[in-house]
């Protein structure tokens, strides 16, 4: 919604006897000195429940990488800022007590990963007080690429 007036606010000093409706609304900014804009708090000021900005993707991991690391990342924004979880096959990640996990804003890395400990569905649950969001699956899986020998 948006309102515009100009000249002179009448001076409401009693709401139940006003003659004419009012509505309560907030004030994002005042555009200049004749025109006030109302609307809905902007998502800076509110309040407001976990939004994913980013979630994760499926991983399909060689087992002949060089590489000893893979990572899923999650983002998302609220207000007050959101805590982050990961869970893998449903049961909580603990991050804590596992060295070979760590949380990153909001990203999850597994360091040396194994296909036996490691392979399955993964989701990012991120949480404030207004509410808690969990995150599509996004599956990892570990695969075999045999490496071309030259001669």
């Amino acid at each position: 919604m948006e309102c515009v007036h100009v000249g002179s606010l009448p001076v409401i000093e009693n709401a139940e006897k006003a003659e004419f409706p009012i509505m309560r609304m907030d004030v994002i900014y005042v555009d200049s000195a004749i025109e006030l804009k109302t609307g809905p708090r902007d998502r800076e000021s509110a309040d407001y429940g976990p939004v994913f900005i980013q979630e994760p993707d499926s991983v399909i991991f060689p087992t002949d990488s060089d590489e000893k690391k893979i990572s899923f990342s999650c983002q998302a924004q609220g207000n007050p800022a959101p805590t982050y979880r990961w869970l893998r096959n449903g049961t909580e990640i603990d991050t804590e007590d596992d060295y070979r996990y760590s949380l990153i804003e909001g990203s999850i890395i597994i360091n040396n990963p194994s296909e036996t400990k490691d392979a399955g569905q993964y989701q990012c649950l991120t949480t404030n007080v207004f509410g808690s969001i969990l995150s599509r699956e996004a599956t990892l899986q570990f695969a075999y690429h045999p490496r071309e020998e030259f001669e």
